[in-house]
């Protein structure tokens, strides 16, 4: 048994016990309630390796054949009629009519064997007597002059001097008779002044110079060209 004081003492000390309790649980219960709680730290995820994609060459396209066009058959046009181009009438060169020389002035001439360099020599000599009449009788023409006779008989007696040839090479015989004909042709041309000045003077008329000119002129170029054609064949 215990005292009533000792009894009453243990209650007390019960219920001061109890109550604190009750009141430390009250303490903390706010204090939970009231408390804060501290930011939760936020792991931040580390960087991963991303792997870069690889680029795989793609396939190389197989170059396929191209056929190649067969180029289509040309179609060639018909032959159409074409009208032949009217040809311009080509006006000829004053002709010179000649004269067939007397049989006899071949005959007269003295004839020589051929040879290259003393038919050559003649050539010239005949191309150097027609270029000398050709400007004395364009003078006369073109002066109104009188002729003279000397002059006149000296060049014929050089058409008449110059020789044939005999046993000319068939190579030359076209040159030779253009050379030959020439002589001839130009006393048979030149007959008329050989008749006035044989009378002792006289008078020509105007067409037969205007002939004559024109013989001697043509021909002392034609014979250049047979002197530079026999000059190929030596």
């Amino acid at each position: 048994m215990f005292p009533r004081k000792s009894l009453f003492a243990i209650l007390l000390a019960i219920a001061l016990v109890s109550s604190a309790c009750s009141a430390s649980e009250t303490s903390t219960a706010t204090a939970v309630a009231v408390a804060t709680l501290p930011p939760t730290a936020t792991d931040t995820p580390r960087p991963t390796n991303t792997a870069t994609p690889t680029l795989t060459p793609s396939a190389t396209p197989t170059p396929t054949s191209t056929k190649t066009p067969t180029p289509s058959p040309t179609v060639t046009a018909s032959a159409t009629a074409t009208r032949a181009p009217t040809r311009v009438p080509v006006t000829p060169k004053p002709s010179i009519t000649r004269t067939a020389p007397p049989a006899h002035v071949y005959l007269d001439r003295t004839t020589l064997p051929f040879q290259v360099n003393d038919f050559s020599k003649s050539l010239e000599e005949a191309h150097s007597s027609f270029q000398l009449f050709a400007n004395t009788m364009q003078q006369i023409v073109n002066d109104g002059v009188t002729g003279n006779c000397s002059s006149y008989q000296r060049s014929r007696s050089d058409w008449l001097g110059l020789p044939a040839y005999a046993d000319v090479p068939p190579a030359w015989h076209s040159i030779y008779l253009d050379y030959v004909t020439l002589l001839d042709d130009a006393v048979a041309i030149t007959a008329p002044i050989n008749q006035v000045c044989a009378a002792g003077g006289g008078t020509v008329d105007s067409d037969t110079d205007r002939k004559i000119v024109e013989f001697f002129t043509t021909n002392q170029n034609h014979f250049y060209e047979l002197i530079q054609a026999a000059n190929a064949l030596k």
